[in-house]
């Protein structure tokens, strides 16, 4: 199996614009309080500029719930805008770690694409995994996004 970078969003390009929190505060979680025994559910919403092949910014709505033992499940919807202006739909799923680090994660999952797009019908064909690591809740985050051929 070959992989190709498709796109990487690097630290410092990236921000939380909203957190929307089920019961538990995200902040608490963070810094080592468990969740409660059916887990933890935040929406984060994301927007980070992205470089490689599909360059341009992204707006993101993550949902985690994290769970008592610290794994985190995940679902994203995505917006990618090119700086050509074309639009580019994600929908993923993974799931997230504990990183090395306190309060960082390391994490894992795919990514399918939509666009109505001629010049990137290529990606409606093309499945993806992705991998995260750093501090979700703050600017040292990495992600890096391949396709699978």
């Amino acid at each position: 199996m070959e992989l190709d970078l498709l796109f990487e969003v690097t630290p410092g390009n990236r921000k939380i614009t909203e957190v929307i929190e089920y019961g538990d505060k995200l902040t608490d979680i963070m810094a080592g309080e468990a969740p409660c025994l059916n887990g933890a559910n935040f929406d984060l919403h994301v927007i980070a500029d992205t470089v490689g092949i599909l360059a341009g910014t992204t707006r993101a709505v993550v949902t985690m719930t994290i769970k008592p033992n610290g794994v985190t499940l995940l679902r994203i919807h995505e917006a990618l805008t090119l700086n050509n202006g074309e639009c580019i739909q994600l929908e993923g799923s993974g799931i997230s770690l504990p990183g090395e680090k306190a309060g960082w994660i390391k994490a894992k999952g795919t990514f399918s694409f939509f666009t109505a797009s001629k010049s990137y019908d290529w990606v409606n064909t093309t499945l993806a995994v992705f991998e995260a690591w750093g501090d979700p809740a703050g600017s040292e985050f990495n992600l890096k996004v391949y396709s699978i051929q």
